[in-house]
């Protein structure tokens, strides 16, 4: 079947947006039918252990490497498809969803996406002149007028000669029909918008969907959607997080910049860093001397608390804020993270963030208001902050340097 816009009918998407912990996903399980074949999506693949342990009731398959001759997840996933088999997996295979749904393959499918999905990455930035004078002008890559890019034939035929000037990511990521250019420079890896339609429904569970990328991203796709919410039981949950968060004291550190341009550029021996090095060392002698250090989450930058590199291969290198402190060992938890409950144990809570959305982003979904930079820092606080174990109704102490953050919090709180 041909993948042409002309040929394939757009879906429309239901958003339910209820509070962290109010059992989206377990209701959701609850609610499948056997009649019916389901492509739930999830964030993690934790995730996917816990729904198929709760779905006994339905036959849902995950799509592994070793079902396929080739050992790809992505036939994996076709082959599933092939068989009319209801399938869970991770956002990570987004792109290849995408792709049956163009195909028509999903159109009996009831796809069900647990968390908003990051549908914007950013690739690779680029000065506008290296991009006009290196790629544009010499005819290596077509770029509409939306941004959308392509790599031309002269590109494909010319891969040795230009191996050592041309970017080959941005050649993969063009090839997949998802790849944009910003104003500024900055290539844009988009969910595919063929993901939005030819499947029999769509569902999404999330929380203050607009403070999301994904709603502006339905905007600008000109994609249908409605959300469903409850306006009780968000007034419910705002109650009950007055009584369990207690703010802990960070006078120490109002003046030190906590948006990731700046921190991420702290050296190990800056005045910054130490600083905020002197201030945990303290919390932890004064306040968390009690506190097993399994029970506390932090987030900053991730190369200011341990070395990335060597995390992944399970060895622990400690970076900047962390260093000398006796918090090595405390759970780093991306500022990002949502759709998770395994840190649904901690207690003590550390933001070492002032959370912007991507500027490059914003302007290339038409969003760069301070409007949606606040709903967007907002959603993003409050996603992570409901990782622990407030989202069972336990209290917590929340430490939020950044004056603006915690502002955005407590007025919608107070709200």
């Amino acid at each position: 079947m041909s993948a042409d816009l002309h040929e394939i009918y757009p879906t429309i998407v239901t958003i339910n947006d209820f509070p962290c912990g109010s059992g989206k996903t377990t209701k959701m399980m609850k609610s499948l039918k056997q009649r019916k074949l389901y492509l739930i999506v999830v964030n993690l693949k934790s995730e996917i252990k816990r729904v198929l342990e709760n779905t006994s009731h339905i036959n849902l398959h995950e799509p592994t490497a070793s079902m396929t001759k080739f050992g790809t997840k992505k036939e994996a996933l076709l082959k599933l498809v092939s068989e009319s088999k209801s399938i869970v997996t991770t956002h990570k295979l987004y792109n290849d969803i995408g792709q049956l749904a163009a195909l028509g393959l999903l159109q009996k499918y009831h796809v069900i996406i647990d968390e908003v999905p990051e549908v914007i990455t950013p690739i690779i930035s680029l000065s506008k002149k290296s991009v006009d004078e290196f790629y544009i002008s010499k005819g290596y890559l077509n770029v509409s007028d939306n941004g959308l890019c392509s790599p031309t034939d002269k590109w494909e035929h010319s891969l040795d000669d230009v191996s050592d000037t041309l970017n080959p990511h941005i050649k993969h990521h063009a090839e997949g029909h998802n790849l944009y250019l910003s104003k500024q420079g900055t290539f844009l890896n988009a969910v595919p918008k063929m993901l939005f339609y030819n499947c029999a429904s769509m569902t999404v569970l999330t929380y203050k969907s607009e403070g999301s990328y994904f709603l502006k991203y339905l905007d600008k796709l000109s994609v249908a959607y409605n959300v469903n919410c409850d306006r009780n039981l968000e007034k419910e949950f705002k109650a009950k997080a007055k009584e369990l968060i207690t703010f802990g004291e960070t006078d120490v550190l109002k003046r030190i910049n906590f948006t990731y341009s700046k921190q991420s550029k702290y050296g190990m021996c800056s005045k910054e860093t130490k600083t905020v090095q002197s201030a945990l060392k303290n919390w932890r002698s004064r306040f968390l001397m009690g506190v097993p250090l399994e029970n506390i989450m932090v987030t900053c930058a991730e190369i200011n608390w341990r070395n990335p590199k060597a995390f992944k291969s399970n060895k622990l290198r400690l970076n900047g804020f962390s260093k000398g402190t006796g918090l090595g060992k405390v759970n780093w938890v991306a500022n990002q993270t949502r759709g998770t409950n395994q840190y649904s144990h901690c207690s003590h809570l550390f933001y070492l963030y002032d959370k912007y959305p991507m500027p490059p982003i914003t302007q290339w979904l038409g969003s760069p208001t301070k409007e949606f930079s606040d709903a967007y820092a907002l959603t993003e606080l409050i996603q992570w902050v409901w990782r622990s174990r407030i989202r069972n109704e336990l209290p917590i102490t929340l430490y939020i340097p950044s004056s603006r953050m915690k502002r955005l919090l407590l007025d919608w709180l107070k709200s």
